[in-house]
């Protein structure tokens, strides 16, 4: 997915690059609430040197990470796009949470900008079949800052269907939205 906004700083400091990932889990139509509790969880893997990233599991099995190490990707310019930094597989330096609700946090320093990009990453299981992700994204130093972000948290099975919020038969590809929410469900239900 990728999300692409002209923000002034206000805006900037105000708003948040917001991308969903949501997994409709098998049978889940049918199942009762008292066997599927806790059914759905969050792992955290990884150390502060190399970094962390969180993985969803079913029933203790993996059905979702990034495969590619990184939490998200960035392009960021500045107002005449003169000038730009890039941000290849961000990882966190720290976190703090529980297997339903994760906060990773670190800082991106772009050297040609001349600034540095907090991010919190936030994950939390909404209900049995939907985990929500929520990219944030801040900094003071600049008036105007462009960014592109890409997130490819990715299924571990080929997922059953891909879909949108504006595009009930999403193919996948990129999405061009203020706030874009995607997802897959894992089974046909």
């Amino acid at each position: 997915m990728t999300s692409f906004e002209y923000l002034d700083r206000r805006k900037f400091l105000a708003l948040s690059a917001l991308t969903t990932a949501a997994t409709l889990l098998p049978n889940a139509s049918h199942a009762t609430p008292a066997s599927e509790s806790g059914s759905i969880s969050l792992l955290v893997a990884g150390d502060a040197q190399s970094g962390y990233g969180v993985t969803i599991l079913y029933r203790g099995q993996v059905i979702a990470r990034h495969h590619k190490g990184g939490e998200f990707s960035a392009v960021f310019q500045d107002s005449e796009r003169s000038l730009e930094d890039r941000i290849d597989d961000w990882k966190a330096t720290s976190w703090k949470g529980d297997r339903t609700r994760i906060t990773l946090t670190g800082e991106a320093h772009l050297s040609n900008l001349r600034t540095t990009v907090f991010a919190d990453v936030q994950y939390e299981v909404i209900n049995q079949q939907v985990v929500k992700k929520t990219i944030q994204l801040r900094q003071a130093d600049m008036y105007v800052l462009l960014y592109q972000l890409t997130n490819r948290l990715e299924p571990e099975a080929a997922p059953a269907k891909l879909w949108s919020f504006d595009h009930p038969d999403c193919k996948g590809g990129p999405l061009h939205e203020y706030f874009p929410a995607a997802g897959f469900r894992t089974a046909a239900a």
